[in-house]
């Protein structure tokens, strides 16, 4: 799901070469309305083995009052930024971005819900069994130079956006993109890093 087709349009061509088209079922629009539609459908309940949340999070307790309903018995709903920069834990008068702290409440809501809900059981991945990174690109190849020392061996160190929008793959200077996307092409560099590193085994995700 997402609210701009055009950035799933210009990943087309690279999932298209790697012959996986056919698993998508791109929907376009914003999160909580087309999953209103799956459950009103009637025919997504329980079909999901794992669900991925990294939407608005003022919804974020709107969107699990749903996926339960979607995900598999024993299936992973994964929520991102339940910690939020570690302002659910931070005092109140905590000195913190202005955009970090209107999210606070809806997170910790959200937090809270998940402690007194008797249908799930409660994990957070730690640092050593499983890293995500989607932090500033331009410093991508940094992070795994020192994360690769942190991760524990046969763990997992995920990488967002490692296609980019299809850039890492485009011509390097008549393909039509975004200036953002063009100056974070950067981020390619860790997808050689990952590939040719020996301590490495290199795959992803579609």
């Amino acid at each position: 799901m997402d609210i701009n087709k055009e950035n799933y349009e210009l990943g087309l061509p690279v999932i298209e070469k790697a012959g996986v088209a056919h698993k998508i079922d791109f929907r376009e629009g914003p999160a909580l309305p087309v999953v209103d539609q799956m459950i009103e459908d009637g025919k997504y309940h329980g079909t999901f083995d794992f669900i991925f949340v990294d939407a608005d999070k003022d919804n974020y307790i709107n969107y699990h009052k749903r996926l339960i309903d979607l995900v598999k018995v024993g299936g992973v709903i994964g929520y991102d930024n339940t910690l939020w920069n570690g302002s659910v834990v931070a005092p109140p008068d905590a000195p913190m971005r202005k955009y970090v702290r209107y999210y606070t409440d809806f997170v910790l809501e959200l937090n809270k819900a998940l402690v007194a809900d008797p249908r799930i059981e409660i994990c957070m991945l730690p640092g050593a069994y499983f890293i995500f990174e989607d932090a500033d690109k331009d410093n991508y190849i940094n992070y795994h130079k020192r994360l690769i020392d942190l991760v524990k061996v046969g763990r997992v160190i995920g990488y967002d956006n490692t296609l980019w929008n299809g850039a890492v793959v485009a011509p390097p200077d008549d393909a039509p993109m975004r200036k953002y996307v063009r100056v974070w092409r950067i981020a390619a560099e860790v997808v050689e890093a990952e590939g040719n590193c020996a301590d490495t085994k290199f795959s992803r995700s579609v």
